[in-house]
């Protein structure tokens, strides 16, 4: 069962949820901000005091300028007059998050590779008036609260099988069960389901989704008497299948949200 979750679990930001409800306090950072805007009207506000680069990237926020979500940064570096940073972002194509450039190589972010054309987005600053207004007005979230891909396979026929659940810090279970196409996925409502060392099972009114817990995971979508057996696809390879082809969720708060 170890090797299963392993196998099917994910980085932490998925989709759109409630939104947290308790804003960010950002005045004390207030004097160590900046604000960027693209050609589509998307902002981000980063920080601009780079002593300590673990703090700085807390403080890197995108958004519509009226609400503003802090941005998951899993790499950082400080230099070149400025930083670049790679922002968990679940709709970057091909890339492994949203690469925002500010320092003296550019002034950008890009969502896909560079030989993709219209994959890289040339910011603008904002002037300090413009700035302060914005970091006045805006609200100032923590990143969406979000569910997370827990299993994901297909039959011949190009169907797609797909649970999420919610995160841990949200006691980790309430699993959905999806079954069609992209985009006509459809939640089938879940009648009983079983988690143990042999495996999991998932009931619904349209069939069964059976999936053990052997070294290479096999899954089955039962109907009747009727046994498919599925294709697994590993969700963390498949991130902008999931979030985006599927047709399952919204906007996710992250950079590239709209890419």
């Amino acid at each position: 069962m170890r090797k299963l979750l392993a196998l099917l679990i994910v980085f932490a930001s998925t989709s759109a949820l409630a939104e947290p409800d308790k804003p960010i306090d950002i005045a004390p950072m207030a004097e160590k901000l900046a604000a960027y805007k693209d050609e589509v009207g998307n902002v981000y506000v980063v920080p601009t005091k780079l002593d300590d680069a673990k703090e700085a990237q807390k403080w890197i926020f995108f958004g519509d300028g009226k609400t503003m979500y802090q941005q998951d940064v899993f790499r950082f570096a400080a230099g070149k007059g400025g930083f670049d940073a790679t922002i968990t972002a679940p709709r970057a194509k091909d890339m492994s998050g949203g690469y925002l450039v500010l320092n003296s190589e550019g002034t950008y972010l890009a969502c896909r590779l560079a030989k993709v054309a219209g994959g890289r987005r040339e910011l603008t600053a904002l002037s300090a008036d413009e700035t302060k207004t914005l970091l006045g007005k805006a609200k100032f979230m923590p990143a969406m609260a979000s569910r997370r891909p827990h299993f994901l396979a297909r039959d011949d026929d190009a169907n797609y099988y797909y649970i999420d659940r919610l995160p841990p810090e949200s006691g980790g279970k309430g699993f959905r069960v999806f079954v069609g196409q992209t985009g006509a996925m459809k939640q089938l409502a879940l009648t009983n389901m079983a988690t143990d060392s042999k495996g999991e099972i998932y009931a619904t009114k349209s069939g069964k989704l059976k999936i053990t817990a052997a070294k290479e995971p096999e899954a089955f979508w039962l109907k009747g008497s009727k046994k498919l057996e599925l294709t697994v696809v590993p969700p963390g390879e498949n991130k902008y299948l999931v979030y985006r082809e599927l047709g399952i969720y919204g906007a996710l708060g992250t950079v590239c949200d709209d890419q």
